[in-house]
């Protein structure tokens, strides 16, 4: 069986972020890539595998899970200024 290539514009249609976040994933080494360009191309053509694709998506679904109460932002309370008391203007 023969193995489907995604290009980095078709990973970010398909995960609905912009080229350059999977070009990121790819520099920081969470997704596996293959460079496609020839060596004396300085620009790099990246082609990914369905199956780095799958273990991709595993371990960002297994990590979002154990991370999300630890990471969820929390509100916090700032302090507020009443800019209408010191000028004694009534509201």
């Amino acid at each position: 069986m023969s193995q489907k290539w995604f290009s980095i514009l078709e990973l970010a249609g398909r995960f609905d972020v912009v080229p350059a976040t999977v070009a990121g994933w790819i520099e920081d080494g969470e997704l596996e890539a293959v460079n496609t360009a020839r060596k004396s191309s300085v620009r790099k053509r990246w082609r990914i595998s369905s199956e780095a694709v799958a273990r991709f998506e595993r371990r960002r679904a297994n990590n979002a899970s154990e991370d999300n109460s630890a990471t969820a932002r929390k509100a916090v309370p700032r302090p507020t200024k009443n800019f209408f008391a010191a000028s004694g203007v009534a509201r």
